[in-house]
């Protein structure tokens, strides 16, 4: 998507004159197409509304599709004209203006994401170091695919900063090759032999991208260069259509309309982890995208609504809005923000927009009009994306130790949307030898038992062994959890810790969005909590009050309240709830403060004191009295002081948890 914003000044004369299509326009000369941008308006607006997190534009992803199509069409438009023009088509001018177009800005969002994180931000993000070197290096759709991630996980806790990279690979990629391949087919055949071969293209990319989902599964559908490269190609092959095309039909301005309507209905009505995008079916909405820029080229009612000036200057800006909005949100995101409130949606706006234009007006615009040879634009287009390699090289690493390659976590998964049928009581399974430490594993239940688990990342290190197990026992159990840094359930009051209160503020949305969203999606049979830090740690709920520990009985009376209203929320919901009681922590990663053992017994007697009075349906995980009686209290299990490791996690799923909460499921 690095073109997203490039207004179509791309010769090497300062700023071409604008000229606008019509019927009775010479469709050989090409030049700005206001429309056209009005276009670019709509897509990253669908772009920035979906990754706001909005319910009604679950598919608003589909925007990027259209900034495909339309990158497709207008490069190929310019490399024909050249060639019409001059007979020839100069590589070295086309990559230099290409990278004084699109690495600035996309290079300062990496830097501006690696300053954030010396301050503190997007520390649980696992693997951002990698994560930024595929994205200077035009290959993070790759990094996606290699780390075994899902799209459909975009709004869970840790997500990447640069999680927007990804299409931005894709199409930098596609310009890699695509002005030698035109070149090479102009001179080897004739302009209609060039168009043969790239609908061939299309054709042959869109039936592999179907075999791809069908032999690699959906995340490479969605991630895979050759996958998407068709809705690119889409484009391109309506610009060879419309070169040397004198005037276009008056009759195609009524395409616009419905063309229009129907990606926006598409953008409303698709869900944002299945469908078309992750079955290889996106070609054919890059069919729709390609009839609406058709229908462009001559007036009409929507050429002339796309034309307006709102709409023109989001398109000119849409490249700097795509750059700067995603890292915006998932750091306010990480400070307590819902982005689908108005209020605070709007702010998100504002500040992406405020950073778009400075980067438009100082940064972008200036570099793109300087007069520099291509080759002295590699050179300083090296000299920068080596500094920030640099950078990242020198960056400190995530605090989290664990890390479940996305395939694992996709084959332990629950699937959304399915229809389940209750799970029938198993007196004899419920009864099978157990013990305080150890838990055989069954024969499996009539299907598989539904587990969520909702907590903070020590809860998420449990997670990642669950899933572990669970991606081998699919017949015992479908395993999903989503969580948040330092995620409290007491909510109120200033907790004094400011790191902790940050986490804490960002962690309401996660339980939220379980609550209202996750489980009636998932229909869990069981959904399991925990929390070890953030309600555990002192607060300041009034003046008069002043400061609190846990051990006060004031706050004691309040986690108890807290406990036991979410306890039957969730109760009234799904069959089954299970707490897990938290060891006392031996450190805190990144916190040289001595931990208070006292405040985190306290919890400990709080939720053992929920559980009893909560009745048949809710169930207690008692984790400090396995770790002492298994021996491994110390630092062998919980290696930082907090979290268990992969395979420590893995290891109590295996020999306790997993088994348990399956029998749990069918306990009468």
């Amino acid at each position: 998507m690095y073109v997203v914003a490039v207004a179509m000044r791309t010769t090497d004369s300062p700023e071409p004159q604008t000229r606008v299509r019509d019927v009775d326009a010479d469709m050989s000369s090409f030049g700005h197409q206001p429309a056209l941008d009005g276009l670019r308006g709509v897509a990253v607006v669908l772009v920035l509304l979906f990754h706001a997190g909005l319910p009604w534009l679950s598919g608003g992803y589909l925007g990027v599709s259209v900034f495909f199509t339309l990158s497709g069409y207008l490069i190929t438009s310019l490399l024909l004209t050249e060639h019409a023009r001059s007979g020839r088509v100069s590589l070295g001018a086309f990559y230099g203006r290409r990278m004084r177009r699109l690495l600035p800005a996309s290079t300062l969002c990496v830097a501006l994401i690696m300053a954030a994180r010396a301050f503190g931000a997007f520390a649980q993000v696992e693997g951002l170091r990698g994560d930024m070197v595929g994205a200077l290096l035009q290959s993070f759709n790759w990094v996606k695919l290699a780390k075994g991630q899902s799209y459909g996980n975009l709004f869970l806790g840790g997500t990447s900063p640069l999680e927007h990279y990804w299409s931005l690979a894709i199409e930098e990629q596609f310009y890699w090759i695509w002005p030698a391949l035109i070149l090479g087919l102009l001179t080897i055949g004739s302009r209609r032999f060039a168009a043969c071969v790239v609908a061939g293209l299309f054709v042959a990319l869109s039936v592999t991208a179907v075999a791809i989902a069908g032999i690699f599964g959906p995340d490479a559908a969605y991630w895979a260069t050759p996958a998407r490269l068709p809705e690119v190609l889409a484009g391109s092959v309506l610009a060879f259509l419309l070169s040397g095309v004198r005037r276009v039909p008056t009759e195609a301005r009524w395409l616009a309309a419905p063309s229009l309507g129907l990606i926006v209905l598409l953008s409303m009505r698709l869900p944002s982890d299945s469908g078309p995008a992750y079955e290889g079916a996106l070609p054919l909405f890059a069919m729709l995208a390609t009839a609406l820029i058709y229908s462009l080229q001559a007036p009409g009612p929507i050429r002339s609504m796309l034309s307006t000036r709102p709409l023109v200057t989001i398109g000119k800006v849409s490249y700097g809005l795509y750059l700067f909005h995603w890292p915006v949100f998932v750091l306010m995101r990480e400070r307590g923000w819902d982005l689908t409130e108005p209020v605070e949606l709007t702010a998100a706006l504002a500040i992406t927009a405020g950073l778009s234009a400075v980067s438009y007006r100082v940064i972008e615009t200036p570099i793109r009009r300087a007069r520099i040879c291509p080759r002295l634009t590699m050179f300083w287009a090296g000299v920068a994306t080596v500094a920030v390699l640099i950078g990242v090289a020198g960056m400190a690493p995530s605090v989290s130790p664990f890390a479940v390659n996305g395939r694992i976590v996709d084959a332990a998964a629950i699937v959304p949307g399915e229809s389940v049928r209750p799970l029938r009581a198993s007196a004899v399974a419920a009864a099978a030898d157990r013990n305080e430490t150890f838990v055989a594993l069954g024969s499996p239940p009539e299907r598989p038992v539904r587990i969520l688990l909702v907590g903070d990342s020590t809860l998420q290190s449990i997670t990642a062994g669950l899933q572990l197990w669970a991606s081998v026992h699919q017949d015992h159990a479908r395993v999903s959890g989503t969580w948040a840094p330092g995620l409290v359930y007491l909510r109120g009051g200033d907790i004094v810790d400011p790191r902790l209160r940050d986490y804490a503020v960002a962690s309401y949305n996660v339980v939220d969005h379980a609550v209202v969203r996750l489980i009636p999606d998932l229909q869990p049979d069981v959904v399991v909590l925990m929390t070890t830090l953030s309600d555990a740690t002192p607060r300041k709920w009034s003046d008069s009050e002043g400061v609190i520990s846990p051990t006060d009985a004031r706050y004691r009376e309040r986690l108890i309240g807290a406990f036991t209203d979410l306890t039957s929320t969730l109760s009234a919901m799904v069959p089954r709830v299970v707490w897990i009681v938290p060891p006392v922590p031996l450190a805190v990663p990144l916190d040289p403060a001595p931990v208070d053992p006292a405040q985190y017994v306290v919890q400990q007697e709080v939720i053992r004191r929920v559980v009893a009075a909560a009745g048949n349906g809710v169930s207690l995980v008692d984790l400090p009295r396995i770790l002492e009686l298994t021996n491994h209290a110390g630092r062998d299990w919980r290696p930082d002081g907090l979290h268990l490791p992969d395979e420590i996690a893995r290891l109590l799923a295996e020999t306790y948890l997993g088994p348990w909460l399956v029998r749990e499921a069918v306990r009468p």
